[in-house]
């Protein structure tokens, strides 16, 4: 706002900022992304339309297969395209097809709401990095050809005619009126903010 929409002003004011910090390069490839629930993973893995590869394990295997796939995770060729969680809890295997409680790198391809998924492919904590990387790509590449993309509304409508509905730890909607309450009426203020409105 502060600079009207100026694309090149913006950059160069955004460039003198960023050149006030000193840069830090890491060796090491940025962390692995790991959900805060198995749960919230499937889900969101469905709502983007991403293979979930799901790790499981203990100690040091768990450990050396993570920072294997810490690695592929970030390159050209994979980044940004799966989800990952590392260790779910032992309670979400009844939420996926074919999906034991066994240590390996899991390909799950999540059902239409996230609610469910379904095992692709296991790999053992061992495997080469670039047998991972074979699986994720091939993985991929099915999950792609398989799944219709989304179409919010139609989605959303599909969903409450199936009386699916995803809790989650934040209150969906918006405190329009700052009384400290979510308001569920979209659009909707109240008679004061009405009155007081301008």
């Amino acid at each position: 706002m502060g600079y009207a929409h100026d694309a090149g002003t913006i950059v160069t004011k955004l460039t003198e900022i960023a050149d006030t910090y000193e840069r830090r390069r890491s060796p090491q490839s940025p962390l692995l992304p790991d959900f805060d629930s198995a749960r919230q993973a499937l889900n969101v893995a469905s709502a983007d339309q991403r293979v979930l590869i799901v790790l499981q394990g203990e100690d040091l295997p768990l450990e050396k297969a993570r920072e294997t796939l810490r690695a592929i995770a970030w390159s050209d060729d994979i980044i940004g395209r799966f989800h990952y969680d590392v260790s779910p809890e032992s309670r979400w295997h009844d939420s996926v097809d074919g999906l034991a409680d066994t240590a390996g790198i899991h390909l799950i391809f999540p059902s239409e709401f996230g609610n469910e998924g379904t095992l692709h492919c296991s790999l053992t904590l061992s495997a080469s990095p670039d047998a991972i990387r074979r699986a994720l790509i091939a993985a991929n590449r099915e999950h792609a050809a398989t799944t219709q993309p989304k179409v919010y509304a139609r989605h959303v409508t599909r969903g409450r005619q199936q009386g699916i509905y995803f809790e989650g730890n934040v209150p969906y909607g918006e405190d329009r009126d700052a009384d400290g309450e979510i308001d569920h009426h979209r659009g909707r203020r109240s008679d004061a903010d009405s009155k007081t409105a301008p």
